[in-house]
């Protein structure tokens, strides 16, 4: 009988640590899908070839710039810099890099290179 007492202690003990256990959530990120109208930019001409998120952007690069709102401080390294997005449209799906802001553009709202389209 001790034994079966004993064992149920160590149960409920496990079950409770188990229950207890941190998670590690991704708070940062946005799950699902939006929708909303794209709009293109050119980083030589629009903006410079060097995004907020500082790496050297070209006429290959598939990247996006993200609404300042989102991005934070254009002039500091955003959460989001370097983080991926899946652009899908009329069964096409491409993926691209945030690496620079846009300050014109509306909340949850993206600025697409041409690379990236």
């Amino acid at each position: 009988m001790r034994f079966l007492v004993v064992l149920l202690l160590v149960s409920l003990l496990h079950v409770k640590l188990i229950h207890t256990a941190p998670i590690n959530a991704k708070r940062d990120q946005f799950h699902g899908l939006f929708n909303g109208r794209v709009t293109f930019f050119h980083p030589e001409t629009e903006g410079g070839a060097w995004g907020a998120c500082g790496p050297h952007e070209n006429d290959h690069s598939r990247i996006v710039a993200l609404n300042l709102k989102q991005y934070g401080n254009e002039n500091a390294r955003s959460k989001w810099c370097n983080k991926k997005v899946l652009i899908m449209h009329q069964g096409k799906e491409v993926e691209a890099t945030i690496s620079d802001a846009c300050p014109g553009c509306a909340d949850r709202k993206l600025r697409v290179f041409y690379a990236a389209a």
